[in-house]
């Protein structure tokens, strides 16, 4: 685990980072490129393409540069290196629409609009936006001529909609059992009979009873099924969707008790997910992850750690091993970014101030690129052990406050790359 030092002054980490630019700008020299397009990136690329798996960052979940950049990434993985899926920090059964429509599945969508307007849970820019939607476009295109068990799928990992998800369950059982059925829903009904999460989590903490038994019996009776055979997209799509709304309670659950425990609960069903589509695949399948740095950056590089939280890049380099996965984060200078003030707020489009002048955003602005590239070699990670600010924005944000917006963070130890944007621009958003 990397030891943070104490905070020090803003003037004393612009010294620092002035000093880090200078001082190690031979080593950096080396690890460091401005690009314009995906042949720029074939260093990285080249790291990347023995991995088991690639987990590709984001600073804010608004940026267009950043769904762009992840996206050619990906297309290259894909076509020169043949990775097998993509999953994404987003809901299992919204992002399941989409796989079955690129995967021309004869049950799902069968027109991008139809498979997009599958995309409506708050916040709905984070995937219902137009780079997302030409990623989809090119992977049905690329699966067209593919035979079935090639092509390539999309996935969501995230815990939220939970309730579609034991919709999907329902609807499994429907197709062979529908007396079974009937007794899923009546146990779902248990979580489900509540208006709200913070409906059921009152119940829970006035009555001390939660429904956590009621929902594992449900995946029993997914797992026990004569004839279950989870290499078996159907038997698959249910475990998994039974998984979700475990996992989801079991992370709201989290709440109450309080700590580390809610967070973590998320972010292990984050690496179980992706896990488990790892096995689907096959032996050596290959997957290429988009989350937000905080989640594919190795928790342990930040002060995350200090309170107790993991994230998928921390457990992806222990359960893999770092020779295994690779780490990219991604980070802006300054811009505009789609994102809301509160939880549930109306979608805006929001200025991105300059950083800190102690940030790593800063130092990077320094190298007077427009975009540019690193990679963390052993030689330049030894050099650049100083932890320093790093900013994240998420789905809320408040850009006269960014007291909250910064994590002390070991750059290098945090991830494999970094791509670094001066200016960004927002996210199109499809109404």
């Amino acid at each position: 685990m990397i030891k943070l030092s104490k905070p020090i002054s803003h003037l004393m980490f612009a010294l620092i980072s002035l000093m880090s630019v200078t001082a190690f700008g031979g080593a950096l020299s080396q690890q460091i490129s401005g690009f314009e397009t995906i042949e720029d990136f074939q260093p990285i690329l080249s790291d990347m393409a023995d991995k088991r798996l690639v987990l590709l960052g984001e600073s804010t979940h608004g940026t267009a540069e950043f769904y762009e950049k992840r996206a050619a990434i990906t297309q290259s993985l894909i076509e020169d290196h043949g990775f097998d899926f993509v999953a994404v920090e987003g809901d299992w059964a919204s992002i399941v629409q989409l796989n079955l429509y690129v995967k021309h599945d004869a049950d799902g969508p069968q027109t991008l609009e139809a498979a997009m307007n599958h995309l409506q849970r708050w916040p709905q820019w984070m995937w219902r936006n137009a780079e997302t939607q030409a990623l989809i476009r090119w992977l049905r295109d690329y699966n067209r001529d593919l035979p079935a068990a090639e092509r390539v799928g999309i996935y969501g990992i995230d815990v939220y909609a939970d309730e579609l998800a034991a919709q999907d369950v329902v609807a499994y059982f429907e197709a062979f059992s529908p007396r079974e059925a009937v007794e899923v829903a009546a146990l779902y009904q248990c979580k489900y009979q509540h208006d709200s999460i913070n409906d059921y989590l009152e119940s829970v903490w006035q009555s001390r009873q939660h429904c956590g038994d009621e929902i594992d019996q449900v995946l029993n009776m997914i797992q026990q099924r004569e004839g279950f055979d989870p290499d078996n997209w159907q038997d698959f799509r249910a475990e998994q969707a039974a998984l979700v709304v475990k996992h989801a309670e079991w992370h709201y659950r989290g709440e109450l008790e309080g700590g580390a425990l809610s967070w973590n609960r998320r972010a292990n069903h984050f690496y179980v997910t992706t896990q488990r589509l790892m096995d689907f695949y096959g032996e050596n399948s290959r997957g290429i992850v988009w989350a937000h740095n905080t989640h594919i950056g190795d928790a342990r590089a930040t002060e995350m750690a200090r309170h107790g939280l993991i994230n998928i890049g921390q457990l992806a380099r222990e359960q893999l091993g770092k020779d295994a996965s690779y780490a990219l984060g991604m980070g802006t200078y300054q811009g505009e970014v789609l994102a809301a003030l509160s939880w549930e707020a109306e979608m805006q489009v929001m200025n991105i101030p300059m950083p800190r002048t102690d940030s790593w955003e800063a130092m990077l602005n320094n190298f007077e690129l427009p975009q540019l590239w690193v990679r963390f070699d052993e030689k330049l990670a030894a050099n650049l052990q100083n932890p320093m600010p790093h900013r994240g924005i998420g789905v809320t944000y408040d850009p006269s406050d960014e007291s909250r917006n910064y994590d002390m963070t070991v750059l290098p130890a945090r991830y494999d790359g970094f791509v670094f944007f001066r200016d960004t621009r927002p996210l199109t958003f499809l109404e």
